[in-house]
């Protein structure tokens, strides 16, 4: 299968990588000296899961320089969601389907408006980050994808990429509710990445202290109530579930807007919390703590 991963990340590198280390062809768009390094030297890959390996892969600044994409890896960050999209059109087939990977609730949406092509909707549970130009260490997380499609052209490619993942060692299944299945990991990855960049702190630091484990524990009350006030049928202990899981993670674990806010690099508060915000405001769903984490990341964010 001819692939191409736009927005080649901790994320879009790991996932590519394992398809084109099963035989797919496999395009990587990036940037800065991280493309620079994976056509020099090829892309390493350091995996509790999968092990350590690195691979010659073709890689470029635009995906013009690729050929026609029978599924693209949409992997940008929420903010470039735009401008990624319409430089796609050159790959595009009738052929092609694409399959966001990003954070938030909503990108399949605004790329389906975007794009004449099947868009599909997933979420990963990876712990996965670029620790040097051409190198990505994924250091926790199952790797886990769970994807689906909102329309009839979508769930007809679905099966058929579930084949590809699987047979690529990528632990990949099929949401029965791909709306469900967002907002579960939203639940987590929007209270746990607030806390992580509001803190600057990895999560052991923060969990056990009461009054912080008190303002997380509403802060994730606060997106179930969000969640169930847009139709999405939450598990009934979703708080207890996320709180779980929290205490189960490695205390140095921390988060992609954690690391980007001590970067100095722009921030996908508004895709997070400036959701749940909004949505809170347009349901009459009260999110004090929320408000809260989009104010102090607001002021930070160089895009603001």
């Amino acid at each position: 299968m001819n692939v191409l991963v736009m927005g080649a990340g901790a994320v879009g590198c790991y996932y590519g990588a394992l398809l084109a280390r099963h035989g797919h062809e496999v395009w990587f768009i990036a940037r800065g000296a991280h493309l620079e390094a994976m056509q020099q030297q090829g892309l390493e890959v350091r995996s509790v899961r999968s092990g350590t390996f690195r691979l010659p892969v073709r890689a470029a600044a635009t995906p013009a320089a690729a050929g026609p994409a029978e599924l693209v890896l949409f992997t940008v960050k929420t903010y470039d969601t735009a401008t990624a999209a319409a430089q796609l059109r050159p790959v595009l087939t009738p052929q092609t389907v694409v399959l966001t990977l990003q954070n938030g609730i909503d990108n399949a949406e605004q790329l389906a408006a975007l794009l004449d092509v099947p868009v599909l909707a997933g979420a990963v549970y990876i712990g996965v980050s670029v620790t040097a130009p051409g190198v990505v260490e994924h250091n926790a997380g199952p790797c886990r994808l769970v994807f689906g499609a909102y329309d009839a052209a979508g769930a007809a490619r679905a099966p058929q990429l579930l084949r590809v993942f699987q047979a690529a060692d990528i632990p990949a299944e099929l949401a029965a509710d791909v709306r469900l299945a967002l907002w579960e990991k939203f639940v987590f990855i929007c209270a746990f990445s607030g806390f992580t960049a509001l803190t600057r702190l990895p999560v052991g630091a923060w969990r056990a202290f009461p009054p912080l484990r008190e303002l997380y524990t509403r802060s994730l009350q606060e997106l179930c109530e969000v969640a169930r006030a847009s139709g999405v049928s939450l598990r009934p202990d979703m708080v207890a579930h996320v709180l779980a899981f929290t205490d189960s993670l490695a205390p140095e674990m921390t988060s992609s807007l954690q690391l980007d806010l001590a970067h100095g690099k722009p921030l996908e508060v508004e895709s997070l919390q400036g959701t749940v915000v909004r949505l809170g405001r347009a349901l009459g769903v009260a999110t004090p703590v929320h408000e809260l984490l989009y104010a102090f990341l607001q002021v930070h964010n160089p895009r603001r």
